[in-house]
C-alpha cells in the first residue's frame, strides 16, 4: 500500500515529485524488509516479488489520477501540487492483469487489460541482489471507470485509459549492503509532531521538521488526515518545504521550551508549541489546511498531543511508516521528546 507519510527532509530542496518517488520508494523497501521471509539464510533477506496493475488517468480541476492493484490493495491515488489523497481497498483477486474494485462513495472501477506491443524487461531493482528481474506490459485498460471525489474536488468517467502491468520476481540480498559501514553524519534535526483523534472514525496531524546536513538546512512542513470508511483507508496529505524561520525555537536544548510554527501557503495561519512541565505539552494557535476532500482542517488546538525534541532529544525509531499506522489511532509516533 502507498503510505506517502516520510520526512521530507530526508532529501535535499529536489522538485516536489521527485521527493514523492523517493519517500515512496523508501516506505516500499522498509515494509518489504520488515516483512521479508524468515526462512532467509543468516546474513541474507528476501524481498518478495510482486505482480501490480496501473492505469493512469486526468480528474477534472488539474489533479491526476493513479489506479494502481498490488499483491494486497487496490488504490486510487490523486495528486495536485503538494496535495496527495489516497483511497485503499483491500482485494483477494488472482494475479491477472485486470482491477475490479469499489471504493464506498468515490466510485468503481473494472476494467480489462488490452497489451500493447512486446513486454520491456530490466534487471533488479538493487544491483548486488540476486533476482529481481522485472517485466513491464504497456497497453490500455478498457471498462468501467468512475471515480468523484468528496464535494467533487475531482472526477473522471471513462472506459478507457492507458496503463501498464509489471511483475517483479523476488529478490535475495546480504544485509550488509543496507548497512553502510560508514554512515554519515546526521547533523542538525529538529521534529514537531502533534496529532488529534481518532474523531468519528478520523485522526488528524501535523509534521515539521528541520534539517541541517550539507550546504543549507531543508525546513518542511506535513498536515494528514486518516480514516476508515466502510471497509477504506483514506489518507490525505499536503507536504511543503519553507523557510528556517518558518520553525522558529526559544533555545538550544534537546527539548526546546517552546516554538512557533508558520508554515507558507497552502497552509494557513500559525501555532505555538509550550511544554509544560508535568504536564502535557500546549499546541495551540489557527493552524489549518485544506485537505483534498475535506475542505478547511484545523492542526491545532485542545484536542491535539503534541510532542518536540531536537538533535540528540529525538530518540531512535522506528521507520515513519509506523507511525501512519498508528496515525488511525490517533498517536504520536515513539521518539520524540
Amino acid at each position: 500500500m502507498r503510505i506517502p507519510l516520510a520526512d521530507p527532509t530526508e532529501a535535499n530542496r529536489t522538485p516536489r515529485a521527485l521527493i514523492v518517488a523517493v519517500a515512496l520508494a523508501c516506505a516500499a523497501l522498509a515494509l518489504l524488509l520488515t516483512t521479508a521471509p524468515a526462512n532467509a539464510k543468516p546474513g541474507y533477506l528476501v524481498i518478495p516479488g510482486r505482480h501490480e496493475v496501473e492505469l493512469n488517468l486526468k480528474g477534472s480541476h488539474g489533479y491526476a489520477i493513479q489506479v494502481s492493484k498490488s499483491n494486497r490493495f487496490v488504490e486510487v491515488f490523486v495528486n495536485k501540487g503538494p496535495s496527495v489523497a489516497v483511497y485503499a481497498v483491500r482485494h483477494r483477486q488472482a494475479k491477472d492483469a485486470g482491477i475490479d474494485a469499489e471504493f464506498p462513495g468515490i466510485g468503481r472501477v473494472s476494467v480489462e487489460f488490452h497489451p500493447i506491443g512486446r513486454p520491456h524487461r530490466e534487471a533488479g531493482f538493487f544491483p548486488p541482489c540476486k533476482g529481481g528481474k522485472t517485466t513491464k506490459q504497456r497497453g490500455y485498460f478498457q471498462g468501467v471507470i468512475r471515480i468523484r471525489g468528496e464535494r467533487g474536488y475531482t472526477s473522471v468517467h471513462t472506459n478507457r485509459a492507458p496503463g501498464e502491468v509489471v511483475t517483479v520476481t523476488k529478490e535475495i540480498c546480504k544485509r550488509s549492503i543496507f548497512n553502510p559501514s560508514k554512515p554519515e553524519p546526521e547533523g542538525e534535526r529538529t521534529r514537531l509532531f502533534a496529532t488529534s483523534g481518532p474523531k468519528r472514525g478520523r485522526s488528524v496531524a501535523f509534521w515539521a521538521s528541520t534539517l541541517s546536513a550539507g550546504t543549507s538546512p531543508v525546513t518542511s512542513f506535513s498536515g494528514y488526515a486518516a480514516e476508515r470508511r466502510r471497509g477504506m483507508t483514506i489518507f490525505r496529505e499536503v507536504s511543503i518545504t519553507g523557510a528556517t524561520d518558518d520553525l522558529s525555537l526559544s533555545d538550544a536544548g534537546n527539548y526546546p521550551a517552546s516554538a512557533k510554527i508558520t508554515p507558507p501557503a497552502p497552509f494557513h495561519g500559525s501555532a505555538d508549541f509550550l511544554r509544560n512541565p508535568g504536564g502535557e505539552n500546549s499546541w495551540a494557535g489557527p493552524l489549518s489546511v485544506d485537505l483534498p476532500g475535506l475542505g478547511r482542517v484545523d492542526l491545532a488546538g485542545p484536542s491535539f498531543s503534541a510532542k518536540l525534541c531536537r538533535n540528540s532529544g529525538c530518540r531512535p525509531s522506528r521507520d515513519q511508516i509506523v507511525s501512519a499506522r498508528g496515525l488511525v489511532r490517533g498517536r504520536v509516533p515513539a521518539g520524540l521528546g
